[in-house]
């Protein structure tokens, strides 16, 4: 496939890629979350979160876990749980430990006031890519043996492909069609649903880390970035059929103790990589917060606290887990893909 990188091209700004060592062939992202709408549903949620955390701390447990919270279109919160791990074989031997499917399974999952979901990523290598504004470490990449140098391969359209090493042969099409169809709303509560991900469903998880931004910079980040990114997220979030974005969870990032952090990212899940990058190359909401960025960038003369980055999948449609427990029919990708009852 034709790589896109302009001839003689200069980054404008540096970016740094992520090297996780010749030994990772695959790395496993998975997602679990609690959602709740009754403020009396508190102790279950404290119930869940306290499980997960001694949960994580078994043998073969998580190398990373990151914690966010957001408010889903059905005006449910949701809690959730980001585990990272760089060898399948141990995630698989944490999640069969008696601790965990104790809770998970158990029939009175079923039958309570929340619901309880995870979606469980297994991704090769080839099919993964990171940018980051700088060495700050986030996600996969706390796993990472190293950041690299700055890369040529971003801030051009076609960037974000061309460091995803299998796109030189796959083109990563839809399997599902040019656009999603209709949302169908299953019966879904009192129920234990698996929905069967189509091939090359891309996931982007997309942060920002305003940490350390002293007061001016923060001001101008909240003034001229925060609107833009605001509509933007909440674009692809409530225009499916549009954007063939499923779900997009803009989420507030929260420290070991569950408050919120100077910490946000979205974590949208389209049905094709192309669909992504149709809308951030061509839609006025992501160019309008790409020219924010590099404006910023611009009158800060390049020199940010602002940390920006983001982890890109292409997903192969085998040996991936979503599965929604109790939830309402508009989580995750519940109304868009076959469901059954067994994995």
């Amino acid at each position: 496939m034709k790589n896109r990188m302009p001839k003689n091209w200069d980054p404008p700004y540096p970016g740094h890629d992520t090297d996780f060592g010749d030994n990772v062939n695959e790395l496993t992202i998975a997602y679990y979350g609690i959602q709740s709408i009754k403020k009396s549903s508190t102790s279950q949620v404290d119930v869940f979160v306290n499980w997960f955390k001694k949960a994580s701390g078994l043998q073969n447990g998580p190398k990373v876990v990151e914690r966010a919270k957001y408010v889903d279109n059905e005006g449910f919160e949701n809690k959730f749980f980001i585990a990272y791990w760089n060898n399948n074989l141990e995630y698989q031997n944490w999640e069969k430990s008696d601790f965990f499917q104790k809770y998970w399974n158990n029939d009175e999952r079923l039958h309570s006031d929340v619901g309880i979901w995870r979606e469980v990523l297994r991704i090769p290598r080839s099919r993964f890519e990171t940018v980051f504004s700088s060495k700050n470490e986030a996600g996969a990449a706390k796993m990472c043996s190293h950041f690299t140098e700055p890369v040529k391969d971003h801030a051009y359209w076609g960037a974000m492909r061309d460091r995803i090493p299998e796109s030189k042969t796959c083109p990563f099409h839809s399997t599902v069609g040019e656009s999603l169809s209709s949302p169908v709303k299953g019966k879904t509560t009192n129920n234990r649903v698996f929905i069967k991900p189509p091939e090359n469903l891309a996931i982007i998880r997309s942060g920002q880390n305003y940490t350390d931004c002293k007061k001016e910079e923060l001001d101008y980040y909240q003034e001229h970035i925060v609107p833009a990114l605001h509509e933007g997220m909440e674009y692809i979030g409530t225009n499916p059929l549009e954007t063939g974005c499923c779900i997009n969870r803009f989420s507030t990032e929260l420290d070991e103790n569950w408050n919120e952090e100077k910490k946000t990212f979205g974590a949208a899940y389209f049905i094709s990589l192309e669909h992504l990058e149709k809308w951030a190359e061509h839609h006025p909401t992501h160019l309008k917060i790409f020219g924010k960025f590099f404006g910023m960038a611009q009158h800060f003369n390049l020199q940010l606290d602002l940390k920006l980055w983001h982890e890109v999948s292409v997903l192969p449609k085998d040996n991936q887990l979503f599965e929604y427990v109790n939830c309402h029919p508009m989580t995750g990708l519940l109304p868009w893909f076959t469901q059954t009852k067994s994995e």
